[in-house]
């Protein structure tokens, strides 16, 4: 049940990240693959420690909650601007741009998903760019 858990919260981070990365007026795949990096690597530095782990994800999030909250704002404005063949074009330059980050990401988060199996929902959602929401954070 938890490996389908963090398989779901995967399939989940990739959209959430193509859709980000494909839906901005400025190109924000450059923008996603430095935060991507940046959360591959806290938790690189605090996969033994899955307290810790969830802590750091949540702080970075919090510290970017208005970049992300930008993107988000932009991929709305593009969305408006391209018809459904431009979508499909740019979502599919996005996911080649994206591949290696995506792949990282997926061998990251199955690993600590293995060692923390009880916070793989929690650090998908962080991965995706989610952040949390004031009063409904799970730890």
């Amino acid at each position: 049940m938890k490996k389908n858990v963090s398989v779901t919260y995967l399939a989940f981070l990739f959209v959430g990240i193509a859709q980000l990365a494909s839906c901005s007026k400025a190109d924000p795949t450059d923008a996603i693959i430095k935060h991507t990096k940046s959360m591959l690597k806290i938790i690189s530095d605090n996969q033994t420690d899955c307290e810790k782990l969830v802590d750091e994800l949540t702080a970075y999030n919090e510290k970017n909650r208005e970049v992300f909250r930008k993107l988000k704002l932009q991929a709305e404005e593009l969305e408006k601007d391209m018809n459904d063949d431009q979508k499909r074009q740019y979502q599919a330059e996005t996911m080649k741009k994206l591949s290696g980050t995506l792949q990282a990401s997926m061998s990251a988060i199955m690993e600590i998903s293995k060692k923390c199996p009880d916070k793989a929902a929690r650090i998908g959602i962080l991965m995706n760019f989610e952040g949390i929401e004031p009063g409904k954070d799970e730890k």
